[in-house]
């Protein structure tokens, strides 16, 4: 396995390659022309047809806690929009703010972009439910005041 910035850089040049744009934020001071960002954000932006998010790479730390905190607030606002990404001998592991694994990839980009799709999908319908349930709570409270 390669180190995290290598592993990054080598993803996001993948995903590129098929029409994503990626946009590498990094805490810190200002360093060769790269934007700057508080501490805590997802390392990249990533926007393509098929999924837009936030991605943090991770090879062998875990999520600091303000990096979870932010991965979560960020899945409260738009759900399925920010996961963490680890590399693994066997491919690549998705991750919630939690760090409990979601998915597991096939080590390419095209995959990742697919298992990206498919979790945000699949919390898009959940918070479909959730409001559905909601409105129906809040009418049934309507008529009973």
């Amino acid at each position: 396995m390669s180190g995290e910035s290598e592993w990054t850089r080598g993803l996001c040049r993948d995903l590129e390659k098929l029409g994503a744009v990626t946009l590498a934020l990094v805490a810190g001071g200002k360093s060769r022309g790269q934007m700057m960002q508080t501490p805590g954000w997802p390392d990249r932006y990533i926007c393509h047809p098929l999924w837009m998010g936030w991605l943090e790479f991770k090879v062998d730390a875990p999520l600091t806690p303000l990096q979870a905190q932010r991965i979560r607030m960020l899945n409260e606002r738009w759900p399925g929009c920010a996961y963490a990404v680890r590399q693994t001998n066997i491919g690549i592991l998705v991750q919630n703010w939690k760090s409990e694994s979601l998915l597991l990839s096939q080590n390419s980009a095209r995959d990742l972009l697919r298992s990206l799709f498919q979790l945000q999908v699949k919390d898009a319908a959940w918070v479909e439910e959730r409001q559905q349930l909601l409105g129906d709570i809040y009418r049934r409270l309507g008529d009973e005041c």
